[in-house]
């Protein structure tokens, strides 16, 4: 029986063949910084060198998403019709509570510029999200549609 929830868009991950180069972050961090820094990118790449393993902390778009429920602030975070949340940088405060509640370790804080970083898959992209684009061994995949779960 198919129901009425639907799942909102993410990028999955395939931990298996990504290899640790950093391209998601430094094309993140170029579309939303103008700036190859992986500091500033919404997504971050973990390593464990000695066991050659990598995995990509990124934001699931949570159907019921805590950040957002943590955060204080009325309208610091927003979800939009496509269901993706997004900071709203103007009205957060920089408390970090969303950052806390986060299951999946997806959002960053940046000191420098006293901002929250997660992912917001790229809003306004037509091509949609650029890390999964330059991803040079297909370890990123996006469904970027809203999607019945049966």
């Amino acid at each position: 029986m198919m129901s009425n929830r639907k799942t909102p868009p993410r990028i999955s991950v395939d931990t298996e063949i990504c290899r640790g180069c950093d391209m998601c972050t430094l094309a993140c961090s170029l579309y939303h910084a103008g700036q190859c820094n992986p500091s500033l990118a919404r997504l971050r790449v973990t390593k464990d060198i000695d066991r050659y393993r990598f995995a990509i902390l990124i934001c699931q778009q949570c159907e019921d998403p805590v950040c957002m429920d943590a955060c204080p602030v009325e309208g610091a975070m927003e979800r939009n019709a496509d269901g993706v949340v997004s900071i709203i940088e103007e009205n957060c405060i920089a408390c970090g509570s969303c950052m806390e509640e986060c299951p999946y370790d997806a959002i960053a804080f940046h000191e420098g510029l006293n901002v929250y970083l997660k992912c917001d898959l790229c809003q306004g992209r037509d091509a949609g999200p650029m890390c999964v684009e330059m991803c040079p061994t297909g370890a990123l995949a996006y469904d970027g549609s809203w999607r019945k779960e049966g």
